[in-house]
């Protein structure tokens, strides 16, 4: 994955992280370890990260990533979107929207945030 791919795919999830408008602590450590993971340096002002918190900006980010990249991208969203054991109506809205454009039906979607809250809360 190329650098321009890899911060899209951080902006996407600093973007869902974004979008209720609380920062939980586990919402932090999980951007903060993606963050790393994908090469975006912390303090460094020269890879600052926009989140994209639009939705329509975000489905358009994600029909731009290449097709290999989008199912990894989703399951991202979805990790960062139930790492603090819920999922409210923002998110699940920008979720719609990225799973259209990465052609993830939306009971695909719904089987990965099931699965995903399971995961994150221990059932």
């Amino acid at each position: 994955m190329d650098a321009q791919t890899r911060r899209k795919v951080c902006e996407l999830v600093a973007g869902i992280i974004a979008t209720d408008k609380e920062l939980h602590p586990a919402e932090l450590k999980f951007l903060l370890k993606t963050f790393d993971t994908f090469g975006i340096a912390k303090g460094n002002e020269d890879e600052a990260v926009c989140p994209t918190v639009s939705r329509v900006e975000a489905a358009k980010a994600m029909a731009d990533l290449p097709a290999d990249v989008r199912r990894e991208t989703m399951g991202l969203l979805v990790q960062s979107a139930v790492v603090d054991g819920k999922v409210v109506p923002a998110e699940r809205d920008y979720l719609l929207a990225v799973a259209r454009a990465a052609e993830v039906s939306e009971d695909e979607l719904d089987v990965l945030l099931t699965d995903g809250l399971a995961s994150a809360t221990g059932e």
